[in-house]
């Protein structure tokens, strides 16, 4: 109602939309623009300038079900395997987060105005992550803010930050890794400091079903320890 004066559609109707895009702004929803650590309200909105060129309002949906790369046989020699050091690095600085259209597109039904242009409709968006130009998945980050199998280490507050680092947890610092992970160990995505990959590692891994401890910058062992045994 706000940006065209006009249509007042029930926010019911727009469950799904992650941004719309009317006139010289796009509006999106907080998750997809910060660390997945940082936890976000499903209203919190941020505007930036821009337009995807098309005129009235366009509420950006993702696709029912986000496709994921599948790793090749080819590839499984790629996939390295080892045990954490306690290095906290950043092995997906090659990382890019991209916004693309499909032909998939629907009307919203706001009652007849007499334009000839459509004045209200639905996109679909891929919102993707890529890997030195190459696709690895199309994310849906709306869950990050209602999934119970995501969980948030909380920052260490009783100052034993020089906690021992866990054992037996296995290093994953690519996204053949992430999406091949194996199944019988606890795995560490380093992409510290990194929020683009962080947030497609976090989304991709609620896809795959898995279980997600979001950690702090100043990791706390015991605080994660203790966290650990709790969600078991």
């Amino acid at each position: 109602m706000f940006e065209s004066g006009q249509h007042d559609i029930d926010p019911r109707q727009l469950i799904d939309v992650m941004a719309m895009s009317s006139g010289d702004s796009i509006y999106v929803g907080a998750a997809l623009l910060t660390d997945p650590y940082d936890k976000t309200q499903p209203g919190d909105i941020r505007g930036v300038m821009g337009n995807i060129g098309r005129p009235g309002i366009t509420f950006l949906v993702p696709p029912k079900d986000p496709l994921i790369k599948e790793v090749s046989i080819d590839e499984w020699p790629l996939i390295e395997r080892h045990e954490f050091d306690g290095c906290l690095s950043d092995h997906f600085q090659n990382t890019s987060l991209h916004l693309s259209f499909t032909t998939a597109e629907t009307p919203l039904n706001i009652g007849f105005s007499g334009g000839q242009d459509l004045e209200a409709g639905f996109l679909e968006t891929l919102f993707s992550v890529y890997e030195c130009g190459r696709w690895i998945a199309d994310l849906n980050v709306s869950n990050l803010t209602t999934s119970t199998r995501l969980q948030r280490v909380p920052r260490c507050t009783t100052q034993h930050l020089a906690g021992t680092r866990p054992s037996n947890m296995t290093c994953i610092d690519s996204w053949l890794g992430l999406v091949d992970a194996p199944e019988s160990s606890v795995s560490l995505v380093r992409a510290h400091g990194n929020w683009q990959a962080r947030l497609a590692a976090s989304s991709i891994s609620l896809a795959l079903g898995y279980e997600i401890m979001l950690l702090p910058d100043d990791v706390c062992w015991q605080c994660f320890d203790r966290e650990y045994w709790n969600v078991l």
